[in-house]
């Protein structure tokens, strides 16, 4: 659908199991668009203090607590190697370069329309 008016489309979500992620992929095919996940990666110390301070500010609409993050953690399923392919890891511990993400989906973007 986005393809047909032109537009890029980004799904924000957790998708913890592969088989919600293999949902998505198999749409994205039909569609014949490009399918990327987003590796956002960060210790566990890392996601806990930003939790606790999101809390503190009292102003984030997410949902996500502590026991929100520890269910997320045990419950995720590893990328299989079919995935792989698919995948950009952004290590979100640094600091972010927006030019060189946008380098790699691009090159990721390319590689699979070859």
């Amino acid at each position: 659908m986005t393809r047909k008016i032109g537009l890029p489309l980004i799904i924000d979500g957790t998708f913890l199991k592969r088989s919600q992620r293999k949902a998505l992929q198999s749409t994205a095919r039909g569609l014949n668009i490009p399918f990327i996940i987003f590796d956002f990666q960060a210790s566990e110390d890392t996601l806990h203090q930003r939790i606790i301070e999101r809390e503190k500010q009292g102003t984030d609409a997410s949902e996500a607590n502590l026991q929100v993050l520890q269910f997320q953690i045990s419950s995720q399923e590893p990328f299989g190697e079919e995935e792989r392919p698919f995948v950009l890891t952004i290590d979100s511990e640094k600091k972010i370069s927006t030019a060189k993400v946008i380098q790699k989906l691009e090159k990721q973007i390319k590689d699979q329309k070859e």
